[in-house]
C-alpha cells in the first residue's frame, strides 16, 4: 500500500490499498506526490473520508444486526475483538439514547467516534 492510478496527464486520480488492474504503481505512504492528492483542497477530502469512515461504521454495525436477526451470522462466529467494540458501541448508544440527550436517537449516524 498504497498503489495509484493514474490518468492520461499522468496525475493521480486514485489510491489502493492493494495492487488493481488500472493501479498497479506502488508510492510509498510519504511520497509527496501522493500526499499532495490526499491532502489536495486544504484536507478536505481526508476530511470527507475521515467522515465517510465514520458514516460507514455504522452502516457495518447495523448489516451485522440484520445478518444476525436471519439467523445468517451468529455473534459468536465474529472474532472475539469484534463482539467486545460491537457491544461497546450499543452500551454508549443506549446509555446516550436513555439520557435523552441532543445527541439523537439510535437511529441517527453517530455523532461520536468510539
Amino acid at each position: 500500500m498504497p498503489y495509484i492510478e493514474r490518468n492520461a496527464d499522468g496525475q493521480i486520480i486514485a489510491v489502493y490499498a492493494v495492487e488493481q488492474p488500472q493501479a498497479h504503481e506502488f508510492l510509498e505512504p510519504d511520497d509527496q506526490e501522493l500526499q499532495q492528492f490526499l491532502f489536495q483542497d486544504n484536507g478536505r477530502t481526508f476530511a470527507y473520508m475521515r467522515q465517510s469512515d465514520l458514516e460507514l461504521q455504522r452502516v457495518l454495525e447495523d448489516v451485522i444486526d440484520l445478518l444476525i436477526d436471519k439467523g445468517i451470522l451468529m455473534f459468536t462466529d465474529l472474532p472475539v475483538e469484534a463482539q467486545k467494540k460491537l457491544v461497546g458501541r450499543k452500551r454508549v448508544r443506549q446509555v446516550l439514547k436513555n439520557r435523552n440527550t441532543i445527541l439523537g436517537t439510535d437511529d441517527e449516524d453517530d455523532p461520536l467516534p468510539l
